[in-house]
């Protein structure tokens, strides 16, 4: 299947005040449109209102926490279908932080991964699936995820700090959560 977007954006405007965000997109022969609503009176409360429509009917709805309003596409999981992010907000070090609202292809639909807007700087890996959260704080330090086709988001235990920040870290904390998932799937077999 195919997957064409349509995008039109209303960006924020800069400093204390209302910004809406309104964009459509085609998903096959499905339309999606997002509208978001925030009022940047409030940075440390919910002050975002979010709504998914599919088809003109409303799919889903929820209330977020956008210290400013971004929004990007991005294939998170590999799948070749685009999932969307929304920018929750940033802590020190550029520690920036999103919702992820993972494409999920049984549901032709959305769904809000519950858990990834707590880790900062997430990323893809090399392995499908598998997700890095990169925390910076004068060292780097690595975890890692696994992305399931459902839209959950579970933590693998697998953490690995970069103090010579050359990239070993990374390499070293990603050879570990595979070795994890080989042997998860050698004791399901």
């Amino acid at each position: 299947m195919k997957v064409f977007y349509f995008l039109f954006f209303i960006f924020p405007i800069n400093g204390h005040s209302q910004s809406k965000l309104d964009t459509s997109w085609l998903v096959g022969i499905d339309k999606f449109r997002l509208v978001v609503n925030t009022n940047n009176n409030s940075i440390n409360e919910v002050n975002s209102k979010v709504i998914l429509y599919k088809n003109k009917k409303m799919l889903l709805t929820d209330s977020l926490l956008c210290s400013f309003l971004k929004f990007q596409f991005d294939d998170i999981n590999k799948d070749s279908k685009k999932d969307f992010l929304i920018y929750k907000n940033t802590g020190a070090r550029t520690n920036l932080t999103y919702y992820l609202f993972l494409y999920i292809e049984a549901n032709k639909s959305y769904k809000r991964v519950v858990g990834y807007d707590e880790w900062p700087n997430v990323g893809r890996t090399k392995i499908k699936n598998i997700l890095v959260s990169e925390i910076r704080s004068g060292t780097y330090e690595y975890k890692f995820f696994k992305l399931l086709d459902s839209g959950k988001l579970i933590n693998l235990d697998v953490s690995q700090v970069d103090n010579e920040l050359d990239g070993n870290g990374y390499e070293k904390g990603l050879k570990r959560a595979r070795k994890l998932l080989q042997k998860k799937t050698e004791a399901q077999q």
